[in-house]
């Protein structure tokens, strides 16, 4: 029972951090360092109107499409 509580007590994972630690390791570029609400707005919404639920699937997409992934970061950063 003591592995149960163990399990139970861990914080619950932030899908929105895990995206953007999964889309630095795809391309370097940090999402965390830029304001959560608006970027997570940015993301959820472009995502959506691709067909997309969740930021987890969506990850998966990104790192099997190279044209999505392209289409994605053009869409989140200022290409500078």
């Amino acid at each position: 029972m003591s592995a149960l509580r163990l399990i139970s007590d861990a914080p619950p994972r932030d899908e929105y951090v895990d995206f953007c630690e999964g889309v630095r390791r795809i391309c370097a570029i940090d999402l965390l360092q830029y304001k959560r609400g608006q970027m997570e707005r940015r993301i959820r919404t472009f995502m959506g109107t691709r067909g997309h639920r969740g930021l987890a699937e969506y990850l998966k997409v990104l790192r099997a499409d190279r044209t999505e992934l392209e289409a994605f970061l053009d869409r989140v950063t200022i290409n500078v």
